[in-house]
């Protein structure tokens, strides 16, 4: 089975932190501070270790961080959301764990032998299920080590072997996330521009068109769907749809001078999502509109509570028309310091004093 995630590859960076009770709230703000793109858990202690992640992630809720355990306590922690969605990976093959990361994970890290994985892949997903989760919720990760130059078994040989061996991993076995493990350099380049991009082809070419293009929110997200509102008729080709529920909310349903709490936001990086977005609001007559490009306005209008945001902010483009006559093209969502940036290898100045992070829209 596939489960339309889009292929993601790394390198395997060995830490030496540790997780103990005391250590846990210091590894995730490690883990936000160095920008990782995945959070590996322990064995014993996993499923308090992903509770206690959960909590001090969860700015949705207001209040302190709390949580009550075995191995671990949380009594007022300071919350703060990841600057971006960081998945909480569960290594491991034993049925508890795997129990564990259908019920909790966002992904499954495990070798590659393909018994292994349609094993575990049955286990995870009977348990996803159980627990009233999709388990296209959860990745699928494998860890790989190999070289170029003879053929000596899986992972070595030419990058066209390396490719013949990873992809009945990622078309029957679902996996979406391959990380390399090597020290040596040209190991990872041969990987990186030879093996990657052709792989990523060929996977697109066995598969439906779009496979990867469905976006699956975690379980917990449409708990906190507002009424009124038609998600599952939300305009799929959005920049970016966020819901109540999402990582991105926090930053999201505010402005710069009013708080809000919109059911929806429609982040738009074009004229034709603008036009999308417009119409899903036409088929909402009792729903509050909000539009936003920077979000500074005094009157609060960029943000509502429980209706629509349409969010131009993306549309940030600054484009010189003509030199002679100076007319430059600026999107709603540019900030005024953008435009004195661009405007400056030129010569040219902006005709009055505004403060840089306040929208041009």
């Amino acid at each position: 089975m596939n489960y339309g995630h889009a292929l993601r590859f790394g390198l395997h960076l060995p830490s030496d932190v540790g997780c103990g009770p005391g250590g846990l709230v210091e590894v995730v703000g490690l883990a936000e501070q160095w920008g990782l793109d995945l959070l590996v858990v322990s064995a014993g202690t996993a499923g308090e270790a992903i509770a206690v992640v959960r909590e001090l992630w969860n700015v949705l809720d207001r209040g302190l961080g709390r949580f009550t355990g075995r191995f671990y306590r949380l009594a007022g922690a300071q919350k703060a959301a990841p600057a971006h969605d960081v998945p909480i990976s569960v290594d491991g093959q034993n049925q508890d764990l795997l129990r564990l990361v259908g019920q909790q994970a966002d992904e499954w890290s495990t070798g590659c032998d393909a018994t292994t994985l349609t094993q575990g892949n049955r286990a995870v997903d009977e348990a996803a299920r159980g627990a009233g989760r999709d388990p296209r919720e959860i990745r699928r990760r494998v860890t790989i080590r190999g070289g170029f130059g003879e053929r000596t078994g899986g992972f070595t040989g030419t990058a066209a072997d390396w490719v013949n061996d990873l992809l009945p991993l990622v078309v029957e076995h679902g996996v979406g996330t391959i990380v390399l493990d090597t020290e040596e350099r040209d190991v990872a380049a041969g990987f990186a521009s030879e093996v990657a991009p052709v792989l990523r082809a060929a996977v697109d070419a066995m598969l439906p068109r779009g496979w990867s293009g469905a976006r699956v929110r975690r379980s917990a997200v449409p708990a906190r769907r507002r009424p009124g509102i038609d998600y599952e008729g939300a305009p799929p080709g959005m920049a970016e749809v966020v819901e109540p529920g999402d990582l991105a909310y926090a930053r999201l349903r505010s402005g710069y001078l009013r708080g809000g709490a919109p059911g929806i936001i429609l982040r738009a990086a074009t004229n034709e999502q603008v036009t999308q977005a417009l119409a899903f609001a036409r088929r909402h007559p009792g729903v509050a509109l909000s539009r936003r490009s920077a979000g500074h306005g005094v009157s609060g209008r960029s943000t509502n509570d429980g209706g629509i945001v349409i969010d131009v902010s993306l549309m940030n483009a600054i484009e010189v028309l003509d030199r002679k006559t100076r007319r430059v093209r600026v999107g709603p969502g540019a900030r005024w310091a953008e435009v004195a940036a661009a405007l400056e290898p030129y010569g040219w100045a902006l005709s009055s004093g505004d403060y840089g992070g306040v929208g041009v829209g």
